[in-house]
């Protein structure tokens, strides 16, 4: 079978190969997944090689998502490194720089937690952008 399709409700349009067509299509599948075979990492069947490295994917994205969900954090101990005391009370200045998708406000949770009282003001560069660039 080469394709199945609904051409109507209750009615299904079925393609089929015959004869050397179905040799020609089977050689070029076998073509394909020993080209595949040969691509992927790793020792086994396809199948079993290929649902390993969508795991592997998936547990990557995972990590992506919270590296950039937790921002650039160790950042902040050098901001905290040059806190500065005065007679009105704690102030923490600096500059980051973060990637894009970084979660801004947990970001200043922290730095607020940290500070506990004070004032803190931090500019972020986000990604690739010069300072002077328009938002």
């Amino acid at each position: 079978m080469a394709a199945e399709s609904g051409i109507a409700a209750g009615t299904r349009r079925v393609e089929a190969l015959t004869g050397r067509g179905t040799v020609r299509e089977a050689r070029r599948a076998l073509r394909a997944l020993g080209a595949l075979s040969r691509q992927l990492p790793g020792a086994g069947e396809v199948p079993q090689r290929v649902e390993a490295l969508q795991q592997e994917l998936l547990k990557l994205r995972k990590q992506v998502h919270e590296l950039k969900s937790r921002g650039p954090g160790d950042a902040l101990d050098g901001l905290f490194a040059g806190m500065e005391s005065h007679p009105g009370g704690t102030a923490v200045i600096g500059a980051l720089e973060a990637d894009e998708g970084t979660d801004l406000r947990a970001l200043g949770d922290r730095l607020r937690e940290r500070l506990k009282s004070g004032a803190g003001l931090v500019a972020v560069r986000l990604g690739k952008r010069s300072p002077c660039s328009p938002w």
